[in-house]
């Protein structure tokens, strides 16, 4: 089945190096919360968005992650990067990468369990 349009557009915006596209792209992937097939056409890029110098672009592509892996959708291409940000400087990162990191392990029956940080009022 061909993807819509506006989907193969909004996935295209994320390649952008204009952050308006990019940003506009990620707004159109979470107001129409892609399904699994197509999270897999967008993946790639949503990874790549993770390493964004834009703060903002990185919370709200870990956002639509955070969201999909509580949704069950598969997360296993974004685990090597949701390790490394459950301990990023940014403290709405660090929540939303160790909960997701929280969602594909449960999803993985614990087999993530050592990967997974603590959230930091546990710390301490």
């Amino acid at each position: 089945m061909k993807r819509a349009a506006p989907l193969r557009k909004a996935i295209e915006a994320l390649w952008s190096d204009d952050e308006k596209q990019v940003t506009a792209g990620l707004a159109y992937l979470k107001d129409v919360g892609i399904d699994n097939a197509d999270l897999r056409s967008a993946q790639p890029a949503l990874i790549g968005l993770l390493m964004h110098p834009s703060l903002e672009i990185r919370r709200k592509t870990l956002g639509i992650l955070e969201y999909r892996a509580a949704m069950g959708a598969d997360s296993g291409m974004s685990v090597p990067m949701l390790v490394r940000l459950q301990y990023d400087s940014d403290p709405e990162l660090r929540q939303l990468a160790r909960s997701a990191m929280r969602e594909a392990n449960d999803r993985l029956e614990g087999l993530l369990k050592d990967h997974v940080a603590v959230d930091d009022e546990e710390e301490g």
